[in-house]
């Protein structure tokens, strides 16, 4: 619970916002609150979240919002922590089969959950922490039997030290890869059928079991725009992101896809709307948040180091919430998996 000199500090942003007491209840603890509160007769959804902004502004915090709760009811989250002047998060590694943790939210773990968002949209400017959070995403899977996961990496940079456990190719053989695991998407279409199931998870236990497979496209732009590849290759990439995007939930199948910028022409629209699960590292600009969470109304990206950001829909509730990642190496990519002494 809050101390009295936190409390009233809240308390006085209520008045300040033009409220009377008795103020909401509240818990939480420095320096994020949540408040609950049912709103007052006559009042609609736009009347409620004016004046929730109201409050934010009268708090000076930097960061705030609002959701529906039962009963009724609405919740205010209000955030005064400044994320410019503290540490990276932690790595961590995943402690359900599929779950992946991204980073911190202001409330906790930042919690990728794949049965319900299976895709995940990351957008970004050069430095902004995009290639960090990708080996993030890695380094948190286990690999071997657990896990497969094949890179598309043009710039064959990001992913170069790491061909061991993880399949890494460049634009040179980025269709042909990504042809094969159309093909195995269909194997595990078929497999499905025979055994009248609808998600491998339901599959019978089997000598070779079903491997959850990610996908991580970098630089998705290249692949999807067409315009490092050649026409009939980037009509190949095209179709195939598609149809792994479309189906591959069902059968195991996740892609990650990395953008500098989430516009119409690096992003067709059928493949963007396959991804429910969004990220934007960096500054954002409006037409860049209507594509990216479909909306104008964005809050402003909160300031601080590469890996600050905004996400939605990762746990598949459409809130957008603030998010940093881990700064993570390459190396400490090969560190989590036991490959640091490998050449």
């Amino acid at each position: 619970m809050l101390a009295a000199a936190e409390r009233l500090r809240w308390s006085l942003a209520w008045r300040r916002a033009g409220f009377a007491a008795p103020w909401p209840a509240v818990d939480g603890c420095w320096p994020t609150v949540r408040y609950s509160f049912r709103s007052p007769p006559g009042w609609s959804s736009a009347d409620v979240e004016r004046a929730a902004e109201r409050v934010a502004l009268a708090a000076r915090v930097p960061w705030w919002e609002l959701h529906p709760a039962s009963g009724g009811r609405w919740a205010l989250v209000l955030d005064a922590s400044d994320w410019s002047t503290t540490a990276s998060p932690p790595l961590r590694r995943c402690d359900e089969r599929l779950t992946v943790p991204l980073g911190e939210h202001p409330n906790g773990c930042a919690v990728w959950d794949l049965r319900r968002a299976p895709h995940l949209l990351v957008a970004g400017a050069t430095g902004s922490g995009k290639s960090s959070l990708l080996r993030t995403v890695v380094a948190a899977l286990p690999l071997g039997w657990c896990w497969r996961v094949v890179v598309i990496d043009p710039k064959e940079v990001d992913f170069a030290q790491a061909r061991y456990d993880i399949e890494v190719h460049g634009l040179p053989g980025a269709a042909a890869a990504l042809t094969e695991l159309v093909e195995d998407l269909d194997r595990r279409k078929e497999q499905l059928r025979l055994d009248g199931c609808d998600h491998w998870l339901d599959l019978p236990e089997r000598v070779v079991p079903v491997r959850p497979t990610l996908v991580v496209l970098d630089e998705s732009a290249d692949l999807l725009g067409g315009v490092a590849l050649a026409k009939p290759e980037a009509q190949r990439v095209r179709e195939a992101v598609g149809v792994l995007a479309r189906q591959g939930r069902a059968c195991g199948i996740h892609l990650v896809a990395a953008f500098t910028r989430p516009d119409t022409e690096a992003v067709p629209g059928a493949v963007r709307d396959q991804f429910s699960a969004r990220v934007a590292l960096g500054p954002l600009s409006p037409d860049g948040a209507r594509m990216l969470f479909g909306t104008h109304r964005v809050p402003p990206l909160p300031d601080g180091p590469p890996g600050t950001g905004l996400s939605l829909s990762l746990d598949g509730s459409q809130r957008l919430r603030r998010l940093r990642v881990p700064w993570v190496t390459i190396e400490a990519v090969r560190r989590r998996h036991g490959l640091a002494g490998l050449a």
